[in-house]
C-alpha cells in the first residue's frame, strides 16, 4: 500500500542524504567508504532488529533518534503488524517486542523525512566549509 511506498522512498531519501554527507566530509573514495560502513554499521545495530530496544546498552539508547534504519523499520513493522492477530500474539505485542508500541506509521514518515533534510543540510555545510579551494 501507500505507507509501504512512502517508507521505501523516505529511506532511499535518507540514504541519499547520509552518502552525500559523507562524501562532503571525505578526502578521497577509500576514506568515504570507510566512514560510512561505520556509520551505517551503528545505525543498523541501533534499528532495533538485531537487538531489540528494550535490550539495547542505556548509553546507546540515543542512537535510536538519529537511525533512518530504526525508523525505516518501525514504519515497516508499524505498516505490516498492529492489526494482525495470530494465535501465539497479537500485533501490537509483536511491536511492544521491538519497543515500537507507541508509534506509528504517521509518526514515523515525517521523522525520516527530516531526518533525511537534516542529514543534506550537514552535508552541504560540510561541503561548504570543510572542501579545499
Amino acid at each position: 500500500g501507500i505507507g509501504f511506498m512512502l517508507t521505501t522512498n523516505l529511506l532511499v531519501y535518507c540514504s541519499a542524504s547520509i552518502m552525500y554527507m559523507v562524501g562532503a566530509m571525505s578526502k578521497n573514495f577509500p576514506e568515504g567508504t570507510i566512514v560510512a560502513t561505520f556509520i551505517n554499521f551503528v545505525f543498523i545495530l541501533a534499528a532495533g532488529f538485531l537487538v531489540p530496544e528494550p535490550r539495547m546498552a542505556s548509553g546507546a539508547t540515543w542512537v535510536k533518534w538519529i537511525s533512518f534504519v530504526r525508523w525505516g523499520f518501525a514504519s515497516y513493522m508499524c505498516n505490516e503488524f498492529p492489526d494482525l492477530d495470530y494465535d501465539l500474539f497479537t500485533g501490537r505485542e509483536l511491536l511492544a517486542t521491538y519497543g515500537f508500541q507507541d508509534v506509528t506509521l504517521y509518526d514515523t514518515l515525517p521523522y525520516m523525512f527530516m531526518l533525511g533534510c537534516v542529514y543534506r543540510l550537514i552535508g552541504f555545510f560540510l561541503f561548504k566549509y570543510t572542501h579545499r579551494r
